[in-house]
């Protein structure tokens, strides 16, 4: 049994629409996304109406190494949270949490181990989910720590910045 006229078309179809929805992601790629103006690492800050975030729990550790090529160290723990006070639920599963150091603004190595539990699913509406996040990040640079968290390309990049905790404990 041969393929008709209309199986072609067909299969010809699918490779054309998945370059077009790959060309859609890396044309988004290409816009640049806002950055918020820094907060302090203790205060909170608005991501859009309705959705702040605050960083909080901030301790130097020595942490472990659990993932592949990931390197035991000082590091810095750290529990973000999302609050949503609107009334539509916000998807976290595209969430990206980056921490940069020093006056150079260098990007730290996120770690696996040592306590870090991501973002998973969504806040519902008038609640707030928090994540746990470790980085590597140099005693000797921790003067100067931006935290930044980005929960959709659509809005600004929340920024926390000031000096974090050279000493655990």
């Amino acid at each position: 049994m041969s393929a008709g006229p209309d199986e072609e078309v067909t299969a010809t179809e699918e490779p054309e629409e998945v370059a077009h929805q790959v060309d859609g992601d890396a044309e988004l790629a290409t816009i640049e996304q806002p950055v918020s103006k820094a907060v302090k690492l203790e205060e909170p800050a608005e991501v859009t109406d309705g959705i702040t975030a605050t960083v909080s729990s901030l301790e130097a550790i020595q942490a472990e190494a659990f993932g592949i090529g990931e390197i035991a160290g000082p590091a810095l723990r750290f529990v973000v949270t999302v609050q949503n006070a609107t009334d539509s639920a916000v998807d976290l599963g595209n969430s990206v949490v980056t921490v940069q150091y020093g006056p150079d603004e260098l990007p730290a190595v996120q770690l696996t181990g040592s306590g870090a539990k991501p973002f998973e699913g969504s806040v519902p509406p008038h609640e707030s989910v928090s994540a746990t996040m470790v980085f590597a990040v140099p005693v000797d640079q921790r003067a100067q720590t931006t935290i930044l968290l980005s929960i959709e390309a659509s809005s600004p990049i929340a920024a926390f910045h000031g000096p974090a905790p050279v000493e655990e404990g």
